[in-house]
């Protein structure tokens, strides 16, 4: 039928399916804001980060350097530096935060993804709703690392999970016909 539209966003969303494309870029989001908080980090103390090679560079405050080595103590590191206040470390709390939900939700959309195409879900709802994902992500990581919380907070993380059950419930309708 001429002019119709097999989703409600057919408007806005490519015709050719770029749903698969949409999970290394949720990786990217969802690692972005480890990237900030290192990154932030380094800006707030004056440090580079550090490996253990480099460890033992001239470096002035090297303990106090991001260690490339040993990322997962990074919380701790941040925790124990004296120099910070408590509103910047909080900053980099959520970060890491918003990083660790992130890659949490990231399995559970990749393979939202994969049972849409696979069940032969319509392109234009795989893409949208793939995309609709991504868009609530970067709302979410934005107002999670500026300290924005309750339902505004919520509402794009309800948002990104509301894509992932629906790309499952289009894949269950689509392998029970």
């Amino acid at each position: 039928m001429a002019g119709h539209l097999s989703s409600p966003l057919d408007v806005f969303v490519p015709s050719t399916n770029v749903s698969y494309y949409t999970v290394p870029v949720a990786w990217l989001l969802a690692f972005a804001p480890h990237i900030y908080a290192a990154g932030r980090y380094s800006v707030l103390t004056g440090t580079r980060p550090v490996d253990a090679k480099s460890r033992a560079s001239d470096q002035k405050d090297k303990n106090l350097a991001f260690n490339k080595t040993s990322p997962r103590t990074f919380m701790s590191l941040v925790e124990s530096n004296p120099r910070l206040s408590q509103d910047k470390k909080d900053e980099l709390f959520r970060a890491e935060a918003a990083h660790s939900n992130g890659m949490e939700n990231l399995g559970w959309f990749a393979a939202s993804v994969v049972a849409a195409n696979s069940a032969g879900v319509d392109v234009s709802w795989c893409n949208a709703l793939s995309l609709w994902y991504l868009a609530n992500r970067v709302v979410y990581n934005v107002f999670y690392v500026r300290g924005v919380g309750g339902m505004v907070r919520g509402a794009p993380f309800y948002g990104s999970i509301a894509a992932i059950v629906s790309l499952y419930i289009k894949a269950g309708n689509a392998v029970r016909r």
